[in-house]
């Protein structure tokens, strides 16, 4: 009884967070790698999972170019905690830095910070996430517009210790600009106590010319229960 009172009460602070987020700021630009399961963790349980990622950029299309170039590092952390019956809270807080700067050039790092609801089905192959993001740095006066990134992802078990993992989302900014399109393919290697997550994917604007690519890898750990 008290376990169900508490998580009701978490619960409550994380969706005022996230409505905080929604009324306070007004930024955008966010990451669009997953390195997440399908699978939503258990009441009272929490996943963290750490990362690193490379973005490219090609200015050909996704299917005639070729040539890439490097263009941005992120490191970022993610935590995941299951407050009801296949859902939980996610939040994410990643730092960009820029590859293809001079050195004189004056480049702030930026910030992103983004936080939702993740809801999963019983078979634990299909996951919904809906986070709402912004980003903030130095050279900036305020933060970024805000971004809804509705995703879908979906899990596919290959054996025992590993799982194949895909996902596609929207990019909505809330207010002006355009809505872009993302899809990440990768894997979940259960190694014990920790899953290792190597995943790639694309951004495209539809309709134009030009892509970027990601290339991550992210290590998680579960942890809590009753």
């Amino acid at each position: 009884m008290r376990m169900g009172k508490r998580m009701r009460v978490l619960d409550g602070v994380l969706a005022g967070v996230l409505m905080g987020l929604i009324i306070l700021f007004t930024g955008c630009a966010a990451p669009f790698s997953d390195l997440q399961s399908a699978r939503v963790v258990d009441e009272g349980e929490f996943e963290i999972t750490g990362y690193y990622s490379g973005i490219f950029m090609d200015e050909e299309n996704l299917f005639g170019g070729a040539k890439m170039e490097d263009l941005q590092r992120h490191i970022g952390l993610q935590v995941e905690a299951g407050v009801g019956r296949s859902m939980a809270f996610r939040g994410r807080l990643e730092r960009i830095t820029f590859s293809n700067v001079d050195d004189d050039d004056d480049v702030s790092p930026y910030m992103v910070y983004a936080l939702g609801p993740k809801f999963g089905n019983r078979t634990e192959t299909m996951a919904l996430y809906l986070p709402v993001g912004f980003a903030t740095s130095d050279a900036m006066e305020s933060a970024s517009d805000l971004q809804f990134h509705p995703t879908l992802i979906l899990g596919f078990p290959m054996g025992r210790d590993m799982e194949l993992l895909g996902s596609g989302k929207l990019l909505i900014p809330i207010g002006d600009g355009d809505t872009l399109f993302a899809a990440n393919i990768g894997l979940g290697i259960d190694v014990g106590s920790l899953v290792i997550r190597p995943e790639t994917g694309f951004l495209m604007n539809p309709g134009e010319d030009g892509y970027f690519k990601q290339f991550s890898l992210g290590v998680s750990y579960r942890g809590g229960g009753r």
